[in-house]
């Protein structure tokens, strides 16, 4: 799904929100306000159900069914019973699994695990807008923590050139930190 056109940028924008949001339900109301903030229409609903098709026609297109965008009660969610794995809930996963572990070898892979999947921005292309803001700083601060708690780790094992390395790839992901 490229976001060239005006109504593939809307299904994909749509889609960024509803797999964002997969545990939960969003009222159609919302999601108008959401993709339609400024503007009014005469049929918003009518609007939302013809955006609503083309995203799952878009989703047939590359092989995925079209119930994968489920509608109950004027509310609208992604059906998780169709295999899902996206990368900021296995972040925050190793996270979890980071603060509960002592061992140093476990806590290498963990850390190194993480770092390969924090790749910056959340949503690069959406990175301004107003649901998006509050996740990306979220991801960004456990990122930038346990960069910190990892380059700690990495001091005490005198291990300068894997110091080198992380603080690299830090200062490409946010060249502002001064610490």
């Amino acid at each position: 799904i490229d976001d060239k056109s005006k109504y593939s940028k809307k299904c994909l924008y749509l889609l960024e929100y509803l797999i964002a949001h997969r545990h939960s339900s969003v009222t159609q109301n919302d999601l108008i306000e959401l993709l339609w903030p400024e503007e009014t229409s005469e049929n918003p609903t009518g609007a939302l159900k013809t955006l609503l098709h083309r995203t799952r026609a878009l989703l047939k297109n590359i092989g995925l069914p079209k119930e994968i965008i489920l509608q109950r009660n004027n509310t609208y969610l992604w059906n998780n019973l169709f295999p899902c794995t996206i990368d900021i809930e296995e972040f925050e996963q190793l996270h979890q699994k980071i603060k509960l572990t002592n061992e140093s070898d476990k806590l290498h892979s963990l850390y190194e695990h993480a770092f390969n999947l924090y790749t910056g921005d959340f949503l690069p292309q959406s990175a301004y807008e107003s649901w998006v803001v509050p996740i990306n700083t979220y991801y960004h601060s456990i990122y930038l923590k346990l960069t910190y708690d990892y380059i700690k780790l990495l001091i005490s094992e005198y291990d300068y050139p894997a110091i080198s390395s992380i603080c690299c790839k830090a200062l490409s992901i946010d060249n502002y930190d001064e610490d």
